[in-house]
């Protein structure tokens, strides 16, 4: 007996390690994976961060707390990218557990940080459930099918939004343990940043049809990419509103019940807005407190030339800064070397920016291949129309007479330039078939009886005349998008002329 207690509080102190290790070192785990040996209650209840109801719901959904766990990291970036340049620059988030939310309670940023972890946490779940990557949810095919009033049809994955909101809700309010006035702000916040993550979904769209026509389209709703979910919510964040919260008598005592505005006590604060309840001087932040779990100002890099708060000036709070020399390194006086010029004069030129906070302080540029080859054959084409005469000349050696070099054939003092196409006899006619020299001719060739272009039939056919053939060309039409996943057509067909050189 002695021997399996102590085989199960190896097992069990094995599992604590495990949680702990992977989710500070932000990695996945599946907890399903090892639920014959091990209960979900077993890693859940030591994943340090989270209070008892959010534990209860991780032994729930077990699956889902890697998902959650990347929506707090997330929300933790998407803050920390909104606030770079703020004297509060959301430093704390993250620190000690991936479900860190810390901010001081009650104020402006408490509640940008609700917001933007709930919003986080809407996005991490929604998009594993389109990918697929969780069984409990899949796409929102509600829609599927009907017909929009702009003449296009849902379809596609649309993201279950509505199931990623439900756990965010569950999760995100779970934090606190008590009903009170910081819970009531916390969950209004928390219902701001999920809605606008609903209210930012993308419409994306798929045509389909013959030769890239767009006939018929079918269309589904799409996250958007964080950094806008982060914008909306930093302006929200700006036009945050006080409120105050009102009480409720019970046999316990009176209870916060609900939220209503500082500014008017018959009115309560709409969606989407950000509430706080504490006024808090920009100013606080300035200087370290660890008792408030304020980090301070000092060290952090500042803008000698900017003109936003993170200037010199304002982010140091009037204590002044240090100059601080480095020497950077970069390519400079750089020179690419090619082997053809026409390859050479169509390369595009790429560039990508390093710099904190996504500035482009350095960028670093190369030349690659055009994206199309057929760039380089249109170019070609028009230095073929201004093709140059040239004639070799000859120079003596002691092997002779020789080739040496090319001279304009009307100009035996200039030599062609490097760009151009240069010949030394004119063409033939490439009217007739001539098998020695393998000239096909112009015989059967289709020509264009109302070009003005070369393909038209009284050049191309050289004056032999054409023949007019009538064909019926059969085709896929009225095309129609089935999910999942077809395309289903009609058969068409008309009849049209075809012109051939005699």
């Amino acid at each position: 007996m002695g021997i399996c207690q102590a085989i199960v509080m190896i097992g069990l102190l094995l599992a604590t390690v495990i949680a702990n290790h992977l989710m500070k070192a932000n990695k996945l785990f599946v907890v399903s994976s090892v639920a014959t040996e091990i209960r979900p209650s077993m890693i859940c209840s030591r994943i340090p961060g989270l209070s008892p109801k959010q534990k209860n719901i991780c032994e729930e959904h077990p699956e889902l707390i890697n998902c959650i766990r990347e929506g707090y990291q997330k929300g933790a970036d998407e803050c920390k990218f909104q606030f770079r340049k703020n004297r509060w620059n959301c430093s704390l988030l993250g620190q000690i557990s991936a479900f860190d939310d810390r901010a001081i309670p009650g104020t402006k940023e408490a509640a940008f940080t609700q917001a933007i972890t709930s919003a986080g946490v809407v996005y991490t779940i929604s998009r594993a459930c389109s990918m697929g990557n969780l069984s409990e949810c899949h796409c929102d095919r509600k829609s599927t099918g009907k017909e929009s009033k702009r003449g296009w049809s849902w379809g596609g994955c649309s993201v279950d939004i509505n199931y990623g909101i439900n756990l965010s809700s569950r999760f995100v309010n779970a934090r606190r343990n008590r009903h009170d006035d910081i819970f009531l702000m916390d969950r209004h916040n928390s219902k701001a940043g999920r809605q606008v993550v609903k209210e930012k979904l993308v419409l994306q769209c798929k045509c389909h049809g013959i030769s890239g026509a767009c006939s018929t389209r079918t269309c589904w709703k799409t996250l958007p990419i964080l950094r806008v979910i982060g914008k909306r919510l930093k302006e929200l964040y700006h036009s945050a509103i006080r409120v105050e919260v009102m009480m409720t008598d019970t046999k316990e005592g009176p209870i916060p019940e609900y939220l209503v505005l500082g500014s008017n006590k018959t009115k309560k604060p709409d969606f989407p807005s950000l509430a706080y309840m504490r006024e808090l001087n920009d100013y606080m932040y300035c200087m370290r407190n660890e008792t408030m779990g304020i980090l301070g100002t000092k060290n952090r890099i500042c803008n000698i030339t900017g003109h936003w708060k993170d200037r010199c000036n304002s982010l140091c709070c009037g204590r002044g800064y240090d100059t601080h020399n480095f020497t950077e390194k970069s390519q400079c006086k750089c020179k690419f070397h090619w082997c053809c010029e026409a390859l050479k004069e169509t390369l595009e030129i790429q560039c990508r920016c390093h710099g904190t906070s996504q500035s482009c302080a350095t960028r670093t540029c190369w030349q690659s291949l055009p994206s199309s080859f057929r760039k380089v054959g249109l170019l070609l084409k028009e230095r073929y129309e201004k093709i140059v005469l040239v004639k070799p000349n000859k120079i003596s050696s002691h092997y002779g007479k020789r080739d040496a070099y090319l001279t304009l054939s009307s100009d035996i003092f200039k030599k062609p330039l490097q760009r151009e196409l240069a010949y030394i006899k004119s063409s033939p006619n490439y009217c007739d078939r001539d098998a020695q020299n393998r000239i096909p001719g112009t015989t059967e060739r289709v020509c264009n009886r109302t070009s003005t272009e070369e393909d038209n039939c009284k050049l191309l056919c050289c004056g032999r005349g054409y023949n007019t053939h009538e064909i019926v060309r059969r085709y896929r039409c009225r095309c129609k998008f089935h999910w999942c996943c077809y395309v289903k057509c009609n058969k068409c067909k008309e009849r049209m002329e075809v012109f051939k050189c005699k």
